[in-house]
């Protein structure tokens, strides 16, 4: 079999390709830890974002928090979820789908 074409092309693609693979999981585990905040700092911090990602317990458990004055999407409801900070447990808030009863009463 005879190549026609050099390689070293294919070789600069597959370098540049995996270069930017790992730099992109790189900027995916860089959300802020609610643990390195206060409950004070951690509160001004959502509500100056307006909506941001935050690793709760570890990196791999990650929320959706809201300001307190945001408007939910749909019919999503405004909900209290308490989070750990430097300064204890600290309530903040996500969306979520209202809980619907399990059984219906028809009377």
């Amino acid at each position: 079999m005879n190549l026609t074409r050099p390689i070293t092309p294919f070789l600069t693609f597959l370098g540049a390709f995996f270069t930017i693979m790992a730099l992109s999981g790189g900027a995916a585990e860089a959300r802020p830890n609610t643990q390195d905040y206060t409950c004070a700092g951690v509160r001004a911090f959502v509500d100056q974002q307006g909506t941001v990602v935050m690793n709760t317990k570890n990196r791999n458990v990650y929320r959706k928090f809201y300001a307190r004055n945001y408007q939910c999407p749909f019919s999503n409801v405004h909900t209290r979820h308490s989070v750990p900070t430097k300064s204890g447990m600290c309530t903040l808030f996500i969306c979520r789908e209202p809980r619907r009863p399990f059984f219906k009463r028809f009377n």
